[in-house]
């Protein structure tokens, strides 16, 4: 058992995803921001071995979506400089790191308590990184028209991610997916605007 939480994060950093035993930290290194941290950066399935009071924990569930991104782009590098591969094979491993991104960052909103799963902030953020984690989400919001018309992102996710109510509501759909065009097109325009006028100007100079 490992009580030490300097040792902890050592081992963690030096540590293989699949080469880690997670139960042999001490209930109070799982209690521990920065040791689990650095157990989540390894993996981030192991964030359902964190204690409750940290899974249940809003401001630090918001970091580990804002910054998993990053994180997981440092580890994975780390990752590939230690293997012996030819350029094309790296970017092979890449392109499957990718998928793999997506599915331990599903992790984050998956193993938070119930109450944060429940939470708009929380849910909002997750979705914005990667809409298939509304399934995670509460049924009540899942449910919540209100909330479903200002997620962030044009259009709705895939059907099965939605309550039962709103798949059954064939309007509500039709109205929020031509919400969903209606923005996506307005912000190409916005795009297209500024690219021309940034460009226009240097023209004149």
């Amino acid at each position: 058992m490992i009580t030490d939480k300097t040792m902890a994060v050592k081992i963690l950093h030096e540590s293989e995803p699949f080469g880690f035993d997670i139960n042999i930290l001490s209930d109070e290194l799982k209690n521990d921001k920065v040791v689990m941290l650095a157990a989540i950066i390894l993996h981030a399935s192991f964030f359902q071995n964190a204690s409750l009071a940290l899974r249940d924990d809003k401001e630090f569930v918001l970091y580990l979506i804002r910054n998993f991104d990053s994180y997981y782009r440092d580890r994975f590098s780390e990752q590939l400089d230690k293997m012996e591969l030819t350029k094309k094979e790296k970017e092979s491993l890449k392109f499957t790191g990718c998928r793999e991104q997506d599915e331990q960052f599903l992790c984050i909103i998956k193993f938070a308590s119930e109450r944060l799963q429940d939470d708009e902030d929380i849910v909002r953020e997750a979705y914005n990184y990667d809409s298939s984690s509304l399934r995670y989400a509460s049924d009540r919001l899942r449910n919540d028209k209100e909330f479903l018309l200002h997620l962030g992102k044009g259009g709705l996710p895939p059907l099965q991610y939605l309550g039962k109510s709103i798949r059954e509501d064939t309007e509500f759909i039709n109205t929020i997916n031509d919400l969903g065009e209606e923005n996506f097109i307005a912000s190409i325009e916005k795009e297209l605007d500024e690219y021309y006028e940034k460009h226009s100007k240097q023209g004149t100079n």
